[in-house]
């Protein structure tokens, strides 16, 4: 993997497959949020929302199959939650009962294909 043909300065946090030729990986790019894609060619892709959702830092990415993905992070304090639906990124909108958190790792379980498990730091 070569990361100057992406452009990218900055920190991958998480990588998830899905299966020997479908993977992800998302990060930090100078304040902005990094999803890759590979799907076994030589290059990974960089797929949106990038750049969208500015002072973003990704730090988790699972998949349950190609076409539903999530991924989750921060930014400015708040939580972060993306949906990947097959074609694009899109924001999830949270509850509210996470209130500017930072979510550090994403696990989905159950039939509704919803994360059901996110995992983050409080400090008291």
């Amino acid at each position: 993997y070569d990361s100057s043909a992406l452009n990218i300065n900055r920190t991958l946090n998480s990588v998830y497959c899905i299966a020997t030729n479908d993977c992800w990986i998302v990060g930090d790019d100078d304040g902005n949020e990094v999803i890759l894609r590979w799907t076994g060619g030589p290059n990974w892709t960089r797929v949106g929302p990038s750049g969208a959702i500015p002072n973003t830092d990704l730090n988790s990415v699972f998949c349950v199959n190609s076409n539903d993905c999530w991924a989750v992070g921060d930014t400015s304090g708040a939580e972060l939650i993306l949906h990947w639906d097959g074609t694009s990124w899109s924001r999830y909108t949270p509850s509210g009962a996470i209130p500017n958190r930072n979510l550090r790792s994403v696990y989905v379980i159950g039939p509704k294909q919803r994360p059901q498990a996110m995992w983050r730091e409080v400090f008291q």
